[in-house]
């Protein structure tokens, strides 16, 4: 059943405008009209303009600045207006895991939940069952893009790095992309600088305590850095181009320092020449991000030690991507 969304007004919060843009060029396409969707980008923003206005819809992300998703709905469910209490709230986001969206079902009080990246019609789906009268279940979609459970087969590795080390950052790349709705598909690892790209971002994190430093570059070919651009906003605009590719590759960076964390012994063990960590040893890290610098068939300005320690390249729309990461003394 298709429905009549003419009237009908939806806020869609999401930390990162191009992201939000994106949902708002969807919603338009299944028959919302543009200037009855709203855009917030935190949490605290969302809940002021909910105050102030009546909605139909509210999308929202999970990582969102001031107050996350979760505290938005709860507060809204909390209400004690029926206004804010009843209306539709799907939750987008890349998390996956079963636990998570099994609380969410089982009285965390949204309608549905949508995981990135999803298709069109997958959106317009949910957006029909959440907003059709009478329905009080929980949505979720067999949605078409499964990753794999494992992103990165050690099987495959010959060139001498942890799997795990590896893993945490081909898995922050793959949701950075899902965070923009792209399917970037993994391939095998190699050593060495096999990556090329008309647009290369550079990012780096250190840990000034363990003098840590990793550097990401990611490449991106021209056509895949214009296709995320128009996909959000239309016509293309090769400096904002320039903006969404960093806010991408920033999203990698915050994601991989978290995970790069994880695997504190075997980063230790890649900077002091090979030598292992007593395991017993209790070892905390505190990455600091940098801010992404972009260059046009370039490396930026930020200083790189000898080749990096691997090379990821993705698929993406039959293009590849590449990831480069560095792990040397700071």
């Amino acid at each position: 059943m298709v429905h009549n969304y003419k009237g009908k007004k939806v806020l869609v919060v999401d930390n990162s405008r191009w992201i939000a843009r994106l949902i708002k060029n969807q919603l338009t396409e299944i028959g919302f009209e543009d200037e009855l969707v709203s855009i917030a980008t935190d949490g605290h923003q969302a809940f002021l303009i909910l105050d102030l206005k009546e909605f139909d819809l509210v999308t929202s992300g999970l990582y969102l600045r001031a107050k996350n998703g979760l505290d938005l709905l709860n507060k809204l469910r909390t209400d004690s207006r029926e206004r804010m209490k009843d209306i539709p709230f799907v939750v987008i986001s890349a998390e996956r895991t079963e636990e998570f969206i099994d609380s969410l079902a089982k009285g965390g009080g949204a309608n549905g939940y949508l995981t990135k990246p999803f298709l069109n019609e997958e959106l317009a789906e949910m957006v029909d069952r959440v907003t059709e009268k009478g329905n009080t279940q929980f949505v979720r979609l067999d949605q078409k893009y499964k990753p794999k459970s494992i992103l990165y087969d050690p099987s495959l590795d010959d060139i001498g790095i942890h799997p795990k080390v590896i893993s945490g950052f081909v898995e922050s790349t793959v949701e950075a992309f899902g965070q923009y709705l792209v399917t970037a598909v993994p391939e095998k690892p190699e050593s060495g600088n096999g990556a090329k790209g008309d647009l290369v971002v550079s990012i780096d994190f250190v840990d000034d305590v363990h003098e840590i430093q990793v550097v990401i570059l990611v490449y991106f070919p021209l056509g895949i850095a214009c296709n995320i651009y128009e996909t959000i906003f239309g016509e293309v605009d090769m400096e904002q181009v320039k903006g969404v590719v960093q806010e991408l590759s920033n999203i990698v960076g915050g994601m991989a320092k978290i995970k790069a964390a994880e695997s504190a012994h075997e980063f230790l063990k890649l900077t002091n020449g090979g030598h292992p960590v007593d395991p017993r040893e209790k070892v905390q890290m505190h990455f600091k991000l940098g801010l992404p610098e972009t260059r046009e068939n370039g490396k930026g300005s930020i200083k790189l030690d000898g080749d990096p320690r691997f090379t990821v390249p993705f698929v993406i729309d039959q293009q590849k991507a590449y990831l480069q990461v560095y792990i040397q003394k700071a």
